[in-house]
């Protein structure tokens, strides 16, 4: 499934289409893990908060909840769960919100 990013996030880009699973695998590697991995039914904290920052990125970058949750054996619900969570983790945690808005601004531009 392919989505246009909305131009208003990142002007220069009116044309740029990609792809979930481009997406994915790019932030996989800036997350330094697999999508196996996100994908196991764990609660470390390590895991799971990889998984949710990943979420809250692709939904940033406007997939839907639904392909979202498919991408990750899921259900939206713990998808809208995953973006409420980074927004209240980002309040406290400097790294966390450095990392996200990094990869707002980065992962995309990448050809």
């Amino acid at each position: 499934m392919e989505r246009s990013l909305n131009p208003y996030y990142i002007p220069r880009l009116v044309n740029y289409r990609l792809s979930i699973q481009d997406a994915a695998d790019r932030l996989l590697r800036e997350l330094k893990t697999d999508l196996d991995t996100l994908r196991l039914k764990t609660r470390k904290k390590e895991i799971v908060s990889k998984r949710q920052a990943m979420a809250y990125l692709l939904r940033w970058y406007g997939f839907t909840y639904s392909s979202i949750a498919l991408l990750f054996m899921q259900d939206h619900c713990t998808v809208i769960h995953s973006e409420r969570t980074v927004e209240n983790d980002m309040l406290t945690n400097k790294e966390l919100k450095d990392f996200i808005r990094r990869m707002q601004h980065t992962v995309i531009t990448k050809n």
